[in-house]
């Protein structure tokens, strides 16, 4: 069985489970809170990182690789970059560029929101991931958020300017889409990156690790959701999450051919 190591709430994480799920990969999930990754990731062949997906023995270290390795497998039901030259290129530099900015930037200001909310990041920090593990994190976590902080640079000045920095990538990338699908007629890698690294803005209900309910955040963060999700690109994000990752919706059921990346 394939293993995906995983922080529960990381939205890198979450685009890699979300891919799998979409070609139809099987895989188990174990999740580890930040910092008490670390080992388990190096013990399993990766550096520090994750997603870490191990196949066949051998680690896939990042989304990045995790969706090009499916694009090159032979029993995928998905292929994330489809099947034409020039669409391949254009989904890969779309991925990279929100991979290097939207992913950094939305992970810095969902942390500041909801680091100093312990009953909040809990049950995201507990998905797939071991007793002994959370309780650990639980004990520990003033030292671990004070460390968390630190490592990503988190504090109000570079909260408030990467919000704002995210909503002008917001706005840009509604001029880099073709229409439904960001580039052509099809669900590739460059929706589900923006999509799930976004997720942590507008909290879509299908997201594959337990996150905060609207209703359950603080005034201030509450009300960024809420400007997140009226934008196009949050309305967006929330129509993928709901006919892509949604369960309960009939599209994940139907047959994918993976022979032109159309769904």
């Amino acid at each position: 069985m394939n293993r995906l190591l995983i922080i529960g709430p990381s939205h890198y994480c979450e685009k890699a489970s979300w891919a799998l799920d979409l070609a139809r990969i099987d895989y188990e999930l174990e999740g580890h809170p930040p910092f008490l990754h670390v080992m388990p990731v190096k013990r399993a062949g990766g550096t520090r990182q994750v997603p870490v997906l191990i196949a066949d023995g051998k680690p896939i270290d990042g989304s990045d690789q995790i969706m090009a390795w499916l694009q090159a497998h032979p029993d995928t039901a998905w292929s994330p970059y489809g099947h034409a030259p020039a669409h391949h290129a254009r989904i890969q530099a779309l991925e990279t560029e929100w991979g290097r900015k939207l992913g950094v930037l939305t992970r810095l200001v969902a942390y500041y929101h909801l680091l100093p909310h312990k009953a909040l990041i809990l049950p995201s920090m507990s998905y797939a991931t071991s007793e002994r593990s959370l309780r650990t994190f639980a004990r520990y976590y003033p030292i671990f958020r004070f460390l968390m902080r630190r490592a990503m640079s988190v504090n109000a000045a570079n909260a408030a300017s990467g919000t704002e920095a995210l909503f002008d990538l917001f706005t840009q990338a509604e001029h880099d889409a073709d229409g439904e699908f960001f580039v052509g007629d099809s669900l590739t890698a460059a929706d589900i990156t923006f999509a799930a690294l976004s997720a942590p803005l507008v909290l879509p209900s299908a997201y594959g690790a337990p996150m905060p309910a609207l209703e359950e955040l603080p005034e201030t963060p509450r009300d960024m959701v809420r400007r997140f999700r009226d934008t196009p690109s949050g309305q967006r994000v929330l129509r993928l999450y709901e006919s892509w990752r949604n369960p309960k919706n009939q599209r994940l059921n139907t047959t994918i051919s993976g022979g032109s990346g159309d769904l």
